[in-house]
């Protein structure tokens, strides 16, 4: 196992030297790191590891040495690696293209759905902030593929966001009230100079209104989307700071910064998931169901937003299986089949190949009544007890049980023995 560390090139001041950089390493605080230095001219190169290869002490100590030494005036201190930040922007390399992906194709399709193959004209603007990704390129087939969004690069995207998701006909309604109690609270106000910079704030706040209204082609964000709403406006801007620091290969990557964009990247993809999950299984419907060997039901409630909640019944040694799961997305219809099916491998790397990434696929899932019946005929009471524990605790599944449909059910609880009993006595 590889230990975290970190090179630094160091260069003091006068009055300072090796035996400060020693006697800095080789303090009380640092008892959880090594290090290793060699002098080359008057410049000090010197290297820093963990010992207990505990990541969070080794960033605390990492830290101590930076402002123990950086602290001293006139020092020279560059980071020339660090293996924690290189992990991290290697984990925000294999996310990022994920995230960035989903995020145009749902943009793209709704847009398509709604407005049609010329929506890229009535909406896209093209100028300075657009890049031309095909001319030049050595392949043409490159010229047949439309892609619009991919002429806009991360940030561009994210003005496009800004402008046609932050137009929401709530919003406006709340901006033309406080507006409303404004105008009725100026009959109170007898004093000149506060008159007049009330009318200044409401004239203001009108003509940001205008600007706002002006851009839009009577399509407003809730016109498009279900589940998304404009707050994903901020969660974009503040992924693409953190962003950045993958695409300039910024020098040195705190925990605390990963994690936020981990939260950020995770948060953002759940709601494009969610939104693609209405409109690939239950479009403008509230609830869709899906009949066969293994019956799929998908409904939409309210929740603050849109969400989604998936319901599947399965039957296997004369068992009715029910198994459910709030907040849902399309995804967890994949890990589902997965793990129901995950001994039929040649149907589990069908559905990688399609479902798993383009949910338009879904269609899959309903064409396979054969396999499903011949395998659900096969499972053993040992399977179906790894079934339920997989479904239940490394996917979050609520899972239950009956003899009939009839029957009043029974929650399979965190004791599989307990619940084997419930239903094999």
């Amino acid at each position: 196992m590889n230990h975290h560390h970190t090179h630094f090139v160091l260069k003091f001041p006068q009055m300072y030297g090796i035996e400060t950089l020693k006697e800095v390493l080789n303090s009380e605080e640092l008892i959880n790191i090594n290090h290793q230095f060699n002098i080359v001219g008057d410049l000090i190169f010197f290297s820093i590891y963990d010992i207990d290869n505990n990541s969070r002490k080794y960033e605390k100590s990492k830290k101590v040495v930076i402002r123990t030494i950086g602290i001293i005036e006139g020092t020279y201190l560059s980071v020339l690696y660090d293996s924690q930040t290189a992990e991290y922007l290697e984990s925000i390399s294999s996310s990022i293209y994920e995230l960035e992906r989903n995020f145009r194709n749902l943009i793209e399709i709704k847009m398509l759905r709604e407005v049609g193959p010329m929506w890229k004209n009535q909406y896209l603007s093209t100028g300075e902030n657009t890049f031309d990704r095909r001319t030049g390129r050595k392949d043409d087939i490159f010229k047949y593929l439309a892609n619009p969004l991919d002429d806009y690069n991360f940030k561009n995207l994210s003005s496009f966001v800004k402008e046609n998701i932050r137009k929401n006909r709530n919003d406006i309604l709340e901006k033309l009230e406080i507006i409303d109690k404004k105008l009725d609270n100026i009959k109170k106000i007898r004093n000149g100079g506060e008159l007049l910079e009330v009318t200044e704030d409401i004239v203001g706040e009108l003509n940001h209104l205008k600007v706002s209204l002006s851009n839009t082609n009577d399509l407003f964000s809730e016109d498009i989307y279900t589940h998304i709403k404009p707050d994903l406006v901020e969660e974009w801007n503040r992924v693409y700071d953190y962003r950045n620091f993958w695409a300039h290969n910024i020098f040195l990557m705190t925990e605390t910064e990963y994690s936020e964009y981990h939260r950020l990247s995770q948060r953002i993809n759940k709601k494009i998931t969610v939104e693609l999950t209405i409109d690939t299984l239950l479009d403008s419907l509230n609830f869709k169901e899906y009949d066969g060997v293994v019956r799929l039901t998908i409904s939409k409630y309210e929740n603050e937003v849109v969400q989604c909640e998936i319901k599947i019944k399965f039957c296997c040694l004369g068992k009715y299986f029910y198994v459910s799961k709030l907040e849902s997305d399309y995804l967890d219809i994949y890990y589902f089949f997965c793990v129901l099916f995950k001994k039929q491998q040649s149907f589990i790397e069908k559905i990688n190949s399609t479902y798993f990434k383009n949910p338009y696929l879904s269609n899959i899932f309903f064409t396979q009544n054969e396999l499903f019946t011949e395998w659900l005929e096969q499972i053993t009471e040992e399977e179906i007890q790894e079934i339920v524990k997989s479904l239940t605790e490394e996917y979050k599944f609520s899972v239950k049980t009956a003899n009939q449909p009839s029957e009043g059910l029974v929650t399979v609880n965190e004791d599989h023995h307990k619940f084997l009993k419930k239903i094999f006595s």
